[in-house]
Protein backbone atom coordinates (compact mmCIF):
# COMPACT_ATOMS: atom_id res chain seq x y z
CA UNK A 1 0.00 0.00 0.00
CA UNK A 2 1.35 3.45 -0.80
CA UNK A 3 0.61 6.41 1.03
CA UNK A 4 1.75 9.79 -0.18
CA UNK A 5 0.78 13.37 1.28
CA UNK A 6 1.58 16.82 -0.59
CA UNK A 7 0.20 20.28 -0.97
CA UNK A 8 -1.76 21.70 -3.21
CA UNK A 9 -2.65 25.72 -3.11
CA UNK A 10 -6.05 26.52 -5.12
CA UNK A 11 -7.80 29.99 -5.29
CA UNK A 12 -5.83 31.29 -1.72
CA UNK A 13 -7.14 27.91 -0.08
CA UNK A 14 -4.22 25.77 1.22
CA UNK A 15 -4.87 21.58 1.12
CA UNK A 16 -3.65 18.80 1.73
CA UNK A 17 -4.24 15.99 0.63
CA UNK A 18 -4.08 12.42 1.08
CA UNK A 19 -3.58 9.41 -1.41
CA UNK A 20 -3.81 5.52 -0.78
CA UNK A 21 -2.79 4.05 -3.90
CA UNK A 22 -4.27 5.58 -6.45
CA UNK A 23 -7.93 6.73 -3.68
CA UNK A 24 -7.98 9.57 -2.10
CA UNK A 25 -7.97 8.98 1.61
CA UNK A 26 -8.27 12.44 2.96
CA UNK A 27 -8.41 16.00 2.18
CA UNK A 28 -7.88 18.86 4.39
CA UNK A 29 -8.53 22.76 4.10
CA UNK A 30 -6.09 25.31 5.89
CA UNK A 31 -6.27 28.76 6.18
CA UNK A 32 -3.06 31.35 6.07
CA UNK A 33 -2.41 30.71 9.53
CA UNK A 34 -1.85 27.00 9.05
CA UNK A 35 -5.19 26.15 11.03
CA UNK A 36 -7.40 22.98 9.43
CA UNK A 37 -10.33 24.48 8.70
CA UNK A 38 -12.03 21.44 6.99
CA UNK A 39 -11.21 17.95 6.86
CA UNK A 40 -12.98 15.25 4.13
CA UNK A 41 -12.41 11.51 4.60
CA UNK A 42 -13.90 10.78 1.73
CA UNK A 43 -13.97 13.38 -1.58
CA UNK A 44 -15.71 12.06 -4.39
CA UNK A 45 -14.98 13.02 -8.47
CA UNK A 46 -17.20 13.42 -11.25
CA UNK A 47 -17.54 9.77 -12.08
CA UNK A 48 -18.73 9.16 -8.54
CA UNK A 49 -21.35 12.18 -8.67
CA UNK A 50 -22.78 10.59 -12.06
CA UNK A 51 -23.23 7.07 -10.23
CA UNK A 52 -24.67 8.37 -7.20
CA UNK A 53 -27.12 10.85 -8.76
CA UNK A 54 -27.78 8.94 -12.29
CA UNK A 55 -26.94 11.80 -14.57
CA UNK A 56 -23.91 11.86 -17.12
CA UNK A 57 -20.81 13.68 -17.00
CA UNK A 58 -22.14 16.44 -19.44
CA UNK A 59 -25.87 17.26 -16.95
CA UNK A 60 -23.30 16.92 -13.87
CA UNK A 61 -20.94 19.70 -15.55
CA UNK A 62 -23.82 21.93 -16.33
CA UNK A 63 -25.34 21.78 -12.86
CA UNK A 64 -21.82 23.14 -11.87
CA UNK A 65 -22.22 25.97 -14.53
CA UNK A 66 -25.66 26.95 -13.19
CA UNK A 67 -24.54 26.49 -9.39
CA UNK A 68 -26.86 23.38 -8.30
CA UNK A 69 -24.03 21.86 -7.28
CA UNK A 70 -20.48 23.30 -6.03
CA UNK A 71 -17.24 21.71 -6.28
CA UNK A 72 -14.48 21.66 -3.72
CA UNK A 73 -11.99 22.38 -6.19
CA UNK A 74 -10.25 20.86 -9.16
CA UNK A 75 -7.49 18.82 -8.11
CA UNK A 76 -4.60 17.26 -10.42
CA UNK A 77 -7.02 17.49 -13.33
CA UNK A 78 -10.00 16.12 -11.59
CA UNK A 79 -13.37 17.85 -9.81
CA UNK A 80 -13.77 16.94 -6.49
CA UNK A 81 -17.31 17.20 -4.54
CA UNK A 82 -17.76 17.14 -0.64
CA UNK A 83 -20.66 13.61 -0.16
CA UNK A 84 -22.86 16.23 1.57
CA UNK A 85 -23.31 18.16 -1.11
CA UNK A 86 -23.94 15.35 -3.27
CA UNK A 87 -26.74 14.23 -1.23
CA UNK A 88 -28.30 17.05 -0.84
CA UNK A 89 -28.00 17.79 -4.04
CA UNK A 90 -29.85 14.56 -5.00
CA UNK A 91 -32.86 15.19 -2.46
CA UNK A 92 -34.66 17.63 -4.22
CA UNK A 93 -37.45 19.16 -3.15
CA UNK A 94 -40.26 18.89 -5.86
CA UNK A 95 -43.54 21.02 -5.56
CA UNK A 96 -46.55 19.45 -3.88
CA UNK A 97 -49.25 17.74 -5.49
CA UNK A 98 -51.70 19.87 -5.88
CA UNK A 99 -49.83 21.97 -7.63
CA UNK A 100 -49.63 19.77 -10.55
CA UNK A 101 -52.47 21.95 -12.99
CA UNK A 102 -49.98 24.90 -13.16
CA UNK A 103 -47.41 23.15 -14.55
CA UNK A 104 -49.01 20.61 -16.44
CA UNK A 105 -46.22 20.28 -19.25
CA UNK A 106 -43.62 19.09 -16.53
CA UNK A 107 -43.49 16.80 -14.31
CA UNK A 108 -44.13 17.63 -11.00
CA UNK A 109 -40.99 14.86 -9.51
CA UNK A 110 -38.67 16.97 -11.93
CA UNK A 111 -39.10 20.14 -10.68
CA UNK A 112 -36.61 21.67 -7.15
CA UNK A 113 -38.86 24.33 -5.30
CA UNK A 114 -34.99 25.67 -4.39
CA UNK A 115 -33.48 26.20 -7.68
CA UNK A 116 -36.19 26.76 -10.33
CA UNK A 117 -37.66 29.09 -7.88
CA UNK A 118 -38.36 32.25 -10.01
CA UNK A 119 -39.73 30.44 -12.38
CA UNK A 120 -42.03 28.75 -10.06
CA UNK A 121 -43.31 31.70 -8.63
CA UNK A 122 -43.78 33.58 -11.83
CA UNK A 123 -45.89 30.62 -12.77
CA UNK A 124 -48.05 30.81 -9.65
CA UNK A 125 -48.11 34.76 -9.82
CA UNK A 126 -49.35 34.25 -13.49
CA UNK A 127 -51.96 31.44 -13.39
CA UNK A 128 -52.74 30.24 -9.59
CA UNK A 129 -55.41 30.35 -7.54
CA UNK A 130 -55.39 31.31 -3.91
CA UNK A 131 -54.14 27.33 -2.53
CA UNK A 132 -51.37 27.93 -4.96
CA UNK A 133 -50.47 31.52 -3.94
CA UNK A 134 -50.79 30.44 0.06
CA UNK A 135 -48.29 27.76 -0.57
CA UNK A 136 -45.85 30.00 -2.04
CA UNK A 137 -46.18 32.75 0.48
CA UNK A 138 -45.58 30.29 3.25
CA UNK A 139 -42.69 28.48 1.54
CA UNK A 140 -40.99 31.56 -0.23
CA UNK A 141 -42.11 34.52 1.59
CA UNK A 142 -43.39 37.78 1.03
CA UNK A 143 -39.57 39.15 -0.36
CA UNK A 144 -39.11 36.83 -2.55
CA UNK A 145 -42.60 37.19 -4.14
CA UNK A 146 -42.27 41.06 -3.97
CA UNK A 147 -38.96 40.37 -5.92
CA UNK A 148 -40.44 38.10 -8.15
CA UNK A 149 -43.04 40.45 -8.97
CA UNK A 150 -40.86 43.56 -9.82
CA UNK A 151 -38.50 42.11 -11.99
CA UNK A 152 -39.61 39.26 -13.73
CA UNK A 153 -39.87 39.64 -17.54
CA UNK A 154 -42.76 36.62 -18.02
CA UNK A 155 -45.28 38.06 -16.39
CA UNK A 156 -48.13 39.47 -18.20
CA UNK A 157 -48.85 43.62 -17.81
CA UNK A 158 -51.98 42.54 -15.80
CA UNK A 159 -50.52 40.17 -13.48
CA UNK A 160 -47.26 42.92 -12.76
CA UNK A 161 -50.02 45.62 -11.79
CA UNK A 162 -51.78 43.63 -9.52
CA UNK A 163 -48.94 41.86 -7.56
CA UNK A 164 -47.16 45.03 -7.81
CA UNK A 165 -49.98 46.95 -5.78
CA UNK A 166 -50.72 44.40 -3.72
CA UNK A 167 -47.44 43.68 -2.43
CA UNK A 168 -46.45 47.44 -2.08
Amino acid sequence: MIFSGFHVIIYDMKWLLHLSGERLSLLEQYDDNGHRTRSLTDALTVQDVCERIKKSRRQVYRDMRLGKITALGKFIGEWLFDPEEVERFKKRTPPPRFLKPFFWEHSIDALDIHTQKKWILERLLEKGDLNAIRWAYNEYGPKQIQEVARTSRSLSPKTFNFWTRIMA
